[in-house]
């Protein structure tokens, strides 16, 4: 500002040295401009250039009106020109202009000083800067907000446990109304069965550590009781001491009944599952009798009957004629074939209560030795196999080698009446999945047909055509699905068949 040769003196005599108001000005946190009657701009302090960026070279001599935006420059002149005329200060809050365009929120005082004192008319306009509290207003703003409108319940509560203040989602979830409950401990909207501990237990833990979670069963208004997570925070205050305690809570009663459903379910199925277990071990009993009589008692009336059959055969006189026999042949065939059907039929039965222990072995070795015993029992065929090198499974090696042996007996069985029989192994992708293949060429079969080739005892060749019991797919089906895999199959009549299978 002008100098004018006022200094500012203590009012106490030697309790500080003499001070020039212009020190005064300069050091000021808010921003000081001087100007003329007619707003030029004569002094400029650094807290002005803070505010509005402005250096001191830049704006002295201009208008101070160069702070404010374009529509309100009349209207901001006007108002100078009045505070001057009267002679009164006057403070008012408006937005002024930063020199890059920002707008700057202030609180401005304008005081007008007499021309006698200054040799010319001079006001002072003081610039403070509200954003900051601005800013702190519109953090309390949100902060009520969230307050009013959050969906989780909320109370503020004193240092001694008592409630000072609640939001409407509190009254939502526990029914009562704020009047109802302030100036109350939270101990009285506990439910009564609660150990007593808890409470105590709960704020020893907050004030160790300023803050607590945990589930609370507390008592709505109505008497019914029901389950919030609770977050107890404390609030700072003077002295180090907490100022208050704020404990957010959300309703999970519906979540907790649920879980209780969902344990009384889980009860439920497991005693489920113990009477269908002791029903399995029942029903695995009987299985072991029937298969211990179907084993010794049916086949002792078959061994009577065989034996007998053959000793007619070996002691009827020369004069018996071929058609006698004849049938009597068949009995015996009839016998061994009843026989057949009964050692199949314990087979299957077996291989739902073997023990099964998967291993890492080699399949084309395997492959190869089953298919050497096929060419030794009838070395008189000419078959070409084709076994993928380095095949390997994981799976019970024993059962495996029964789904392989059927496979491949139905290979080398049905290309018994094709010229160039052939038969591959390998294994191919199907689905995303690692499938194991055995293939033919040889009488194949109706795919219509495809949907009984699994069941025991379905046969879509006659036994004429081809022996066998019907037995052997249902073994192999039952194998795959143990290994957790399944087994399907492709075929064309007249150019053979592909069974594929998975392990699981």
């Amino acid at each position: 500002m002008p100098e004018t040769g006022i200094v500012y003196k203590h009012a106490v005599a030697g309790a500080m040295p003499e001070v020039s108001l212009a020190t005064f000005v300069e050091q000021s946190g808010d921003a000081i401009v001087c100007c003329s009657a007619d707003g030029t701009v004569q002094t400029w302090n650094r807290a002005a250039e803070r505010l509005f960026g402005y250096g001191a070279a830049d704006i002295i001599g201009t208008s101070v009106l160069k702070l404010v935006a374009d529509e309100v420059r009349e209207q901001s002149a006007l108002h100078l020109s009045l505070v001057m005329r009267e002679g009164c200060a006057n403070r008012c809050r408006s937005v002024c202009l930063h020199r890059d365009g920002a707008t700057v929120d202030v609180s401005i005082s304008v005081t007008p000083l007499p021309a006698a004192a200054y040799r010319q008319e001079l006001m002072v306009i003081t610039f403070h800067d509200i954003r900051r509290y601005r800013e702190t207003d519109d953090r309390m703003e949100l902060a009520a907000g969230v307050f009013l409108h959050a969906s989780e319940g909320i109370m503020i509560i004193d240092r001694d446990n008592s409630i000072i203040l609640v939001n409407p989602a509190f009254i939502r979830i526990t029914g009562y109304d704020a009047d109802a409950v302030i100036g109350r401990s939270t101990r009285e909207f506990l439910a009564e069965w609660q150990p007593p501990g808890v409470f105590d237990d709960t704020w020893r833990a907050v004030s160790a550590h300023g803050s607590w979670q945990g589930e609370v069963w507390g008592r709505r208004s109505g008497g019914d009781h029901y389950c919030v997570w609770v977050s107890i925070g404390a609030i700072p205050g003077s002295q180090g001491r907490p100022a208050c305690y704020c404990i957010v809570f959300m309703d999970i009663t519906a979540r907790k009944n649920a879980e209780a459903e969902l344990l009384q379910v889980n009860v439920d199925l497991e005693n489920r599952i113990a009477q269908r277990t002791t029903e399995l071990e029942r029903v695995n009993q009987e299985l072991e009798s029937f298969s211990h009589s179907v084993s010794h008692d049916l086949r002792a009336p078959l061994r009577v009957i065989s034996g007998f059959s053959k000793l007619i055969v070996t002691s009827v006189p020369q004069s018996v004629d071929e058609s006698t026999l004849k049938n009597l042949r068949r009995i015996a065939d009839g016998v061994q074939q009843m026989e057949g059907l009964i050692q199949d039929l314990l087979d299957l039965a077996r291989l739902s209560r073997v023990e099964m222990v998967r291993q890492d072995f080699d399949m084309s070795g395997m492959v190869e030795r089953e298919l050497l015993i096929l060419r030794e029992s009838q070395q008189q065929r000419q078959v070409d196999t084709q076994v993928q090198a380095g095949l390997r499974a994981k799976a019970d090696p024993g059962l495996f080698r029964i789904l392989v042996r059927n496979l491949l007996g139905n290979a080398w069985k049905f290309t018994s009446n094709t010229a160039g029989a052939r038969i591959e192994v390998g294994t191919t992708q199907w689905d995303g999945d690692e499938a194991f293949f055995v293939r033919d060429n040889g009488v194949g079969f109706d795919m219509l047909y495809a949907g009984k080739l699994f069941a025991p005892f379905q046969r879509l060749h006659s036994r004429e055509e081809f022996e066998g019991s019907g037995i052997g797919l249902s073994i192999v089906q039952r194998i795959a699905t143990r290994h957790g895999g399944r087994v399907w199959a492709d075929a064309k009549q007249g150019k053979g068949a592909t069974f594929y299978f998975t392990l699981g």
